[in-house]
């Protein structure tokens, strides 16, 4: 046993999650290879954006930790720990990939949008322009690629676009929207009352249930609605 707490001991409990996000920045730096002041960060893997703090040496992230004063107060999970090594990874995709002869080979920028696009004008030419749909992943919706495919789509005269936020993020924010007239963002650490409704964050966000543990620790009311019991 190394003695850090395992993901699913974080997971839990909020025993777990105070124990994780009180140890994270100091548990994980590693001895002797953190020469000089890290740079202050934020880990975008996910839309919780965790404050982070960032060694580098040589142009390259060598380590990363939670940032304690950040809002997410030090937490940061296996995905944000494991940025040095997702940077680096020869596995890591830097180049457009073209499929010949069964195989994958890099290939130009033009050499691969020429692809797709003869691609797009076979499906045309045999189906019409409605014979192509595009579906964009969290990641284009994250990058805000989302109007680019949808001029893309216009422009091919299809109207089939859809995204990972037509089942997720765009009803979110259209009733943030609503209720409040822009994109509304919770400020979980000054609040005095949080009402958790139909949501699971020791699962679906740690980072966020360990900041409302916080506060409720130093006295803020938690009110849960849910069909079934939470942890």
């Amino acid at each position: 046993m190394s003695g850090h707490p395992t993901r699913r001991e974080v997971l839990r409990g909020a025993g777990g999650l105070a124990a994780l996000a009180a140890g994270s920045a100091a548990c994980c730096r590693p001895a002797g290879a953190t020469r000089g002041d890290p740079a202050v960060s934020a880990c975008r893997i996910c839309t919780v954006t965790c404050g982070i703090d960032v060694w580098v040496e040589g142009g390259r992230v060598v380590h990363v930790a939670g940032k304690q004063d950040s809002a997410t107060q030090g937490f940061i999970c296996g995905n944000g720990l494991a940025l040095p090594e997702i940077l680096a990874s020869p596995r890591r995709v830097t180049r457009p990939l073209v499929r010949r002869g069964g195989e994958l080979r890099t290939a130009s920028w033009d050499e691969a949008l020429g692809v797709a696009a003869e691609g797009f004008r076979e499906v045309i030419r045999r189906d019409g322009p409605r014979g192509v749909a595009i579906q964009s992943g969290w990641a284009l919706v994250y990058r805000n690629m989302v109007s680019w495919l949808k001029r893309l789509a216009d422009a091919m005269g299809t109207p089939n676009y859809a995204s990972s936020s037509s089942i997720c993020v765009a009803a979110s924010r259209l009733s943030s929207l609503l209720t409040f007239g822009r994109i509304g963002t919770a400020d979980f650490n000054r609040t005095d009352l949080a009402v958790v409704w139909g949501w699971n964050p020791m699962h679906s966000s740690p980072p966020l249930a360990n900041v409302l543990l916080r506060r409720q620790r130093r006295g803020m009311r938690l009110v849960v609605i849910d069909p079934y019991r939470t942890r």
